[in-house]
């Protein structure tokens, strides 16, 4: 279900449909992945065939919904709020200093003369 709800958000849709049996995995996914997108969890296909022509002036099903109805969830964009990152700590080697260090240096020149000296 993240991985769905994480290609809706990336593909710029606002409605998805789930299986009514995949509800509680959803109401799991942090607030920021949901937001912004409307979950639609369906347990029968006319269902389905009513949310995705309901405005599109296909005709009605003659019956009502063989299923146990639509439940809607509506997650409001507001609450995409990114997840905390932690802060990155510069290490001995970083991107910012390509140079080792002395100490690295001389570490690799002993590892470095003791493996000529086991040959």
């Amino acid at each position: 279900i993240k991985e769905k709800t994480i290609a809706a958000r990336r593909e710029s849709l606002s409605s998805i449909v789930l299986p009514m049996s995949n509800q509680a995995d959803y109401m799991e996914l942090k607030p920021y992945l949901r937001a912004g997108l409307t979950a639609h969890f369906v347990d029968h296909y006319d269902d389905i065939y009513r949310l995705a022509f309901e405005s599109s002036g296909a005709p009605d099903l003659p019956m009502a919904s063989r299923g146990a109805g639509v439940v809607t969830v509506v997650t409001p964009a507001e609450e995409a709020i990114t997840p905390p990152t932690a802060p990155r700590v510069p290490s001995e080697h970083s991107v910012a200093d390509p140079a080792p260090s002395a100490a690295v240096t001389a570490l690799a020149a002993a590892r470095a003369a003791a493996f000529a000296g086991a040959s």
